[in-house]
């Protein structure tokens, strides 16, 4: 019965001891671990030459996620076969049966995907092994930055150069890494030739560029390394989407007797859209009818509605016919007829307003400018007079009106406005009947106060460069809105003033079409993007603290 025991107890320790080895289960409580992981030694070492097995190994500081090893494993330039992966607690080796070329560098990419089991914790930087198959190894290096608010994880995707009409982006690429947790990164393992690079946030992790769900860097220039160049660093990228499909038109829709709601399937180029791109067909009575009012609901830039000039006495056999409709990214719908279901509605209601901006009815006292968002379109002959604009004392201050589109308009004081001080819209509804001649008998007024003087401030300096062809940007950290350009002086010196307190991103860019705006560069035809700079630090802007003499420094 001892002796039975005895067993059972050394069975039970053998048990425990298989199964602490089998699972990786971090310690219970203690400190929450924050530390990301780290590869400390490899075989082969980094530099390798020569290298004749057909495996490499690496060692983490600590056990980490076997299946994000594999989603972060990049190798350079692709191995044929499938690879084998042999896990011994922080050490894994990763198999080609198939070996490698002959005199050939290999780049092996962990990426920053690799999460630790302990926190989930990633790793900070991708890391970079290579090794030769030859008695050379190529050690050339381009390195830079993604700037985006999510710049870690972004793969950095490089083809060797062929020609200009080469369509990189099918393919996957030659050479890949990935960005780390502040965007920084860097290509190793390189020889020498011409390289076009795009960085890409690959949310499918396919390794190929989708333009319907990630978004791309395109470069500023090509980089070409000569056998005396090692390394080439500063190549910086913006992420933008790409889209190269024309917009489709998804539904449409007659919301009533003289309103056509379409809806496209994608946001559309508002300031391009003109009336004549629209005519709406009746087959029966042959009747083509011209638009009258052309607006986007709220600049829902995806949606369009279309008012005719007349309406229709028939009620089946209708279809809409569009022509050269553009979207953001300069793709154009050329033709396109969509029937649609005549409705039987009248439009019976009055203009209302659905929006001001300013939301917070504080405007500026310099250049002050207020949008008003209406329901319907409406007509424009007695505007003047149905919109007035006074001071506290009542006295009328002149205005300038212009239009976004037939619903949506904007005043602009012709007169300075004094700043801190209280001002008041009124709006005459009975003299602006809709779209189809709907009245409201009443007036709305609307109370504004303009922003007082120590609420602003400033930043100027000087620019030290051999470019003169930049403009600078001032860009809110938290507020997309909040963004300032001035085109840089004749003496490399920029001032921007009336400036809202924040936290603020400076950085420039040359303007090479002189459009005065940062262009993304186009893949189809391929047009490179504007090379940028960065300020490496964030500037505080305090109301009533102007700061000058900044040196911004660009290599």
């Amino acid at each position: 019965m001892v002796k039975f025991k005895k067993i059972r107890i050394i069975f039970s320790i053998v048990l425990l001891f298989l199964y602490g080895c089998a699972l990786q289960l971090p310690p219970e409580g203690g400190e929450i671990d924050l530390i990301p992981p780290e590869i400390v030694s490899t075989f082969p070492v980094s530099g390798t030459v020569n290298y004749s097995k057909n495996y490499f190994e690496i060692k983490f500081s600590e056990y980490v996620d076997k299946r994000s090893f594999r989603e972060a494993l990049f190798i350079s330039p692709t191995i044929e076969g499938e690879m084998e992966v042999d896990w011994s607690g922080k050490n894994v080796e990763v198999y080609f049966p198939e070996g490698f070329k002959e005199n050939t560098t290999y780049v092996i990419t962990i990426g920053t995907d690799v999460v630790d089991l302990n926190n989930k914790n990633r790793m900070a930087n991708a890391f970079n092994l290579y090794f030769s198959t030859g008695n050379k190894i190529d050690q050339k290096i381009i390195s830079g930055r993604v700037y985006d608010s999510q710049a870690d994880g972004t793969m950095l995707f490089a083809y060797h150069f062929l020609s200009d009409t080469t369509n990189y982006l099918l393919k996957k690429a030659d050479y890949i890494s990935q960005a780390g947790k502040d965007g920084q990164f860097s290509i190793q393992g390189l020889p020498k030739g011409t390289f076009r690079i795009f960085a890409v946030k690959d949310q499918f992790r396919d390794l190929i560029f989708q333009p319907e769900q990630d978004r791309i860097g395109i470069p500023y220039l090509d980089i070409v390394l000569t056998e005396e160049d090692s390394v080439y660093s500063g190549l910086n990228f913006y992420l933008t989407k790409i889209d190269t499909v024309p917009p489709r038109v998804l539904e449409v829709k007659m919301l009533d007797q003289m309103h056509l709601l379409v809806k496209f399937s994608e946001e559309l180029k508002l300031e391009t859209l003109k009336k004549e791109s629209f005519k709406i067909v009746d087959t029966l009575s042959q009747l083509i009818s011209e638009i009258q009012y052309l607006f986007s609901p709220l600049n829902k830039s995806n949606e369009l509605v279309l008012v005719p000039e007349q309406k229709f006495e028939t009620q089946e056999d209708f279809f809409l016919e569009i022509s050269n409709i553009e979207d953001n990214f300069n793709n154009i719908l050329l033709h396109e007829k969509v029937s649609f279901v005549y409705s039987e509605k009248r439009d019976t209601n009055s203009l209302k307003i659905i929006k001001i901006e300013p939301p917070d009815f504080k405007i500026d006292y310099v250049n002050p400018q207020i949008k008003i968002f209406f329901d319907d379109a409406f007509q424009k002959e007695q505007i003047e007079q149905a919109l007035n604009f006074m001071d506290s004392n009542n006295n009328n201050i002149l205005i300038k009106i212009s239009y976004i589109n037939d619903a949506t308009l904007i005043i602009n004081s012709i007169q300075k406005l004094k700043p801190d001080n209280k001002y008041r819209l009124e709006i005459n509804m009975n003299l602006l009947p809709d779209a189809t001649g709907n009245l409201s008998d009443t007036t709305i007024f609307y109370d504004f106060n303009t922003k007082a003087e120590f609420e602003f401030s400033g930043l100027s300096g000087k620019v030290v460069s051999d470019n003169d062809n930049l403009i600078m940007v001032l860009e809110s950290e938290l507020n997309s809105g909040n963004k300032y350009y001035v085109k840089l002086g004749s003496k490399k010196t920029f001032e921007f003033e009336r400036i809202l307190p924040g936290r603020y991103k400076l950085w420039a860019f040359e303007d090479r079409n002189k459009n005065g705006k940062y262009d993304f560069g186009l893949l189809s035809p391929f047009e490179f993007s504007e090379r940028f700079y960065f300020y490496p630090e964030i500037i505080e802007i305090k109301a009533r603290w102007s700061l000058s003499d900044l040196i911004f420094t660009i290599q």
